[in-house]
C-alpha cells in the first residue's frame, strides 16, 4: 500500500512542519520552520518549504490559520504576515489540496490548551522516539504533526 502523507504547518518563525504518513501513523519527516536572511532580516524559506512537500511527495498540506495578536508591534505583525504567506504560496504553488484550520478548532478536537507543553506532550505520546520533545524549540513540530494528526482523524483519510 502506498503512504498518504499529510503536511500539517504551525507557519510562525518558530513554527514547524511535519509530515505525518496516515497508513503508518508515523512522522515521516519533520523541521524546525525553515528561515533564511535577507540583509538583516530573518524570513521563512518558502522554497525549503515547497521542496519538503515535494521530497515527501503530499497528498494534502494543513496549515494553521493565524492572525495577528493583540498586543503585537507593527513590525512583528507584518513579519509574521509575511511568514504566513510565504507558506500559502509554498502549498499553492505545490498544487495538492490546502486545507486551513484554527489552533483553537484542532486544539480542541486533541484535548489541548494553548500550552505548548501540552503539545509537546501529546507528541511524545504519539511519536516518543521521532523527536526529542524535552527540547522546548521543537514545540513547533509538535503543533504542525498534532495537526496533521488531527487532519486525519476528522476525514478517515488523508485524500479527500
Amino acid at each position: 500500500m502506498v503512504e498518504s502523507v499529510v503536511v500539517g504547518i504551525d507557519p510562525g518563525m518558530a513554527g514547524g512542519i511535519a509530515a505525518y504518513g496516515w497508513n503508518s501513523q508515523k512522522l515521516v519527516a519533520y523541521s524546525r520552520m525553515p528561515t533564511i536572511m535577507i540583509g538583516q532580516k530573518k524570513h521563512v524559506d518558502a522554497a525549503f518549504v515547497h521542496r519538503f512537500m515535494v521530497d515527501v511527495d503530499a497528498d494534502v498540506v494543513v496549515i494553521e490559520q493565524v492572525h495577528a495578536m493583540p498586543g503585537q508591534g507593527v513590525t512583528s505583525t507584518f513579519t509574521f504576515g509575511q511568514g504566513y504567506g510565504s507558506v500559502c504560496g509554498a502549498a499553492s504553488i505545490f498544487g495538492v489540496v490546502t486545507e486551513f484550520v484554527t489552533p483553537q478548532k484542532w486544539k480542541k478536537a486533541m484535548n489541548l490548551s494553548k500550552d505548548k507543553r501540552a503539545s509537546l506532550d501529546a507528541a511524545s505520546r504519539f511519536w516518543p522516539n521521532a523527536v526529542d520533545w524535552s527540547v522546548k524549540a521543537n514545540d513547533g513540530i509538535a503543533e504542525a504533526a498534532l495537526i496533521a494528526k488531527w487532519y486525519t482523524e476528522r476525514t478517515g483519510s488523508a485524500k479527500t
